[in-house]
């Protein structure tokens, strides 16, 4: 977006040179202070800075390494603020989520043991509907915690967010695996 040329006249009549008129922003960072400015540079300096000496390094994929192990249910760990439990959640590459017997998906709070059984629990007894194949699976807060692959009101087939990060990586042999939704 070009701003227009302005020419404007002396006291004594002759022009002054063509400048171009400000634009929009920077009249508006006119009336801020110099130290508001002075912050903002230093932010950008601090970014620029820190973008760069972040390329010379690998990056890992996006996924909670705390999770990965045979006790894992997703990426969210006991510790972070909310996490889910699925019932008869197993670590394979499949999942079966048996529904006949209710699947379940535990809140827990900081501070309380997954084991305590005063934590609230919803249930959701129609988890997967027919022509849900490929939708993305989300806990609570809105973390994805795997691809469903097939699903009826009764049983639902589950891939697990750390076994799908881990097979693109030795497929593609990425150095980096972000999902997504």
């Amino acid at each position: 977006m070009w701003s227009k040329v302005v020419e404007s006249l002396k006291p004594d009549g002759s022009k002054v040179p063509a400048q171009q008129a400000p634009t929009a922003s920077q009249q508006k960072r006119k009336h801020e202070s110099p130290v508001a400015l002075d912050q903002e540079y230093q932010g950008v300096k601090h970014a620029k800075r820190h973008h760069h000496s972040s390329d010379e390094t690998p990056l890992n994929p996006d996924v909670d390494t705390r999770a990965h192990g045979p006790d894992r249910f997703s990426p969210i760990m006991p510790e972070d603020p909310l996490f889910d439990v699925w019932y008869e959640f197993y670590a394979k590459v499949r999942t079966v989520c048996n529904l006949k017997d209710i699947f379940t998906v535990g809140c827990y709070r900081v501070g309380k043991s997954s084991r305590d059984g005063d934590n609230p629990v919803t249930v959701f007894e129609y988890f997967a509907q027919s022509c849900n194949s490929g939708s993305a699976s989300l806990d609570i807060d809105g973390q994805m915690v795997g691809l469903l692959f097939r699903g009826d009101a009764s049983t639902a087939y589950f891939t697990h967010i750390t076994d799908l990060v881990e097979d693109i990586m030795q497929s593609t042999v990425a150095a980096e695996v972000r999902v997504r939704i």
